[in-house]
């Protein structure tokens, strides 16, 4: 998992969850963003990665 505490990425997700192995980060990402916009967890970037945490009293950041 990610070294973040909460935080999630979509590598973690390929790992993790057998019906997502085939799902492109592309699209894990996505449903990510989806996530975030109906109000479950927030997203934020690390480096290049999109990270994402059920949190959703953490604010919503683009960059550290």
């Amino acid at each position: 998992m990610s070294n973040c505490k909460g935080w999630i990425k979509a590598r973690d997700v390929q790992n993790s969850i057998r019906c997502f192995k085939k799902v492109s980060s592309n699209r894990i990402c996505s449903i990510f963003r989806e996530l975030e916009a109906n109000s479950y967890g927030v997203t934020k970037l690390e480096g290049k990665k999109l990270i994402w945490n059920a949190d959703n009293s953490l604010d919503s950041v683009d960059a550290e």
